[in-house]
């Protein structure tokens, strides 16, 4: 946890924690637009628990995972503002030093279907893919260690990545890396914070100046190095993972590095930040923006000279975009805390989707107005001529408000109506 200019964050922990499942519930009562009231048809209460669905529509548990297809254009580096010099931008601070907040470099893995850990259906998670592998990380792990190393193996060999976590800005970000997967110097937490963003280092170049940091909002190297993003970063409660991807592997609570209490979930060590805001820190930034509370989630979304932000409202929307001339569709489905934005193109075809319902498994569905194809919240095509297709996924990040708006001074912004 942060301990910057002596605040150590830390806040009633088991009562308000009993009644706030988790950080992906804490956000509403810490400003997201629209409130928290509505419901939707799933609840949860166990690992057990069934959900009300019909059988009418396809599956969205797809056993055989279709590649993710690369879209049709490139970002450039940096994807957002960047001072080539930390030491003389004011938008840095911090007082931690590197690995003070220990990254977890030896991940151990657990079938979906026995986590070490009793999670709780509405509590966050982050979900990487590679290579039809599916990982998920609980938001209550990463809270403690906030960058997590691994290996994948692929059909062109083992490939290192390693996923960012900020609680700060609640923004996971997984990016690739030419690194070997043996290599013992790997990325680290280096103890600063960039517009109060995570800034990891790479252990090799501690010592050998310039300092290669990462800056995971923007993905820019402090001195012109770049780290290759990887849009395979998913924000979703536990109760949607499990059912969503049961071959894949989850976070094992054996890090090495264990907190004094373990990762109790009634022990929320950013409760107390993430309730009443930038106050709890004085950390500066570089530009502040009034359309949103502070701390409201968004689905931040980039394109080759746009950026868009997406209030991620608690009613589920489906939001079909042309941004930078490009064609997106945004599915938000606040039922099981997950927003998606893909390139709603395939083969040429330009799409237009909207919501078809639960399954049975109570995971969303939608279709397609062109072809009438059935498609998951991956965008794989689970039903209709469009069957085993996939769309390829655009570059998002999910964050609070304020942090989106100090990367990106100039975003859009979509704000749903009350109705949505």
């Amino acid at each position: 946890m942060y301990r910057f200019f002596g605040r150590h964050l830390v806040g009633p922990r088991h009562v308000v924690a009993r009644v706030f499942a988790g950080a992906f519930v804490l956000v509403c009562v810490a400003g997201l637009e629209g409130g928290c009231g509505e419901k939707t048809n799933i609840t949860v209460r166990d690992l057990k628990q069934s959900v009300t669905g019909t059988a009418d529509l396809p599956d969205a548990v797809v056993a055989n995972r279709p590649g993710n297809p690369p879209t049709s254009y490139q970002l450039n580096c940096p994807w957002g503002q960047v001072d080539p010099d930390p030491a003389d931008n004011p938008a840095w601070a911090g007082n931690l030093g590197p690995d003070q907040i220990p990254a977890i470099d030896a991940p151990v893995w657990r079938p979906v279907a026995s986590p070490d850990l009793p999670l709780l259906n509405s509590e966050p998670v982050l979900v990487v893919e590679r290579a039809g592998q599916v990982r998920v990380m609980p938001i209550r792990i990463m809270l403690h260690h906030e960058v997590v190393s691994m290996c994948w193996n692929t059909p062109s060999g083992a490939q290192y990545t390693y996923l960012t976590y900020c609680p700060l800005t609640d923004a996971g970000v997984h990016f690739l890396s030419s690194k070997s997967c043996n290599a013992k110097l790997k990325f680290g937490v280096s103890g600063s914070v960039f517009n109060w963003n995570l800034v990891t280092y790479d252990r090799a170049t501690l010592h050998k100046p310039p300092l290669v940091s990462y800056v995971q909002m923007y993905a820019g190297g402090v001195f012109g190095d770049c780290a290759d993003p990887d849009p395979m970063t998913v924000y979703m409660t536990w109760g949607a993972a499990w059912r969503m991807y049961p071959d894949g592997k989850v976070l094992s609570k054996n890090t090495g590095r264990q907190p004094a209490g373990g990762y109790d979930f009634f022990n929320q060590p950013y409760w107390t930040y993430w309730r009443q805001g930038l106050s709890v820190f004085n950390f500066p930034l570089s530009n502040r923006d009034d359309r949103l509370t502070d701390m409201a989630p968004i689905l931040g979304v980039l394109v080759p000279g746009a950026r868009k932000a997406f209030s991620l409202r608690s009613a589920p929307y489906v939001r079909n975009e042309i941004i930078a001339g490009q064609r997106i569709v945004i599915l938000n489905d606040s039922g099981v805390g997950v927003a998606e934005a893909f390139e709603a193109v395939l083969d040429g075809q330009p799409l237009t989707f909207s919501f078809a319902g639960r399954e049975r498994h109570g995971l969303s569905i939608y279709t397609d107005d062109e072809t009438g194809s059935f498609w998951n919240i991956d965008g794989i095509a689970v039903g209709g001529p469009l069957v085993g297709k996939r769309l390829p996924r655009a570059t998002t990040i999910r964050s609070f408000w304020f942090a989106w708006a100090a990367m990106f001074p100039q975003t859009d912004l979509y704000v749903p109506p009350p109705s949505s």
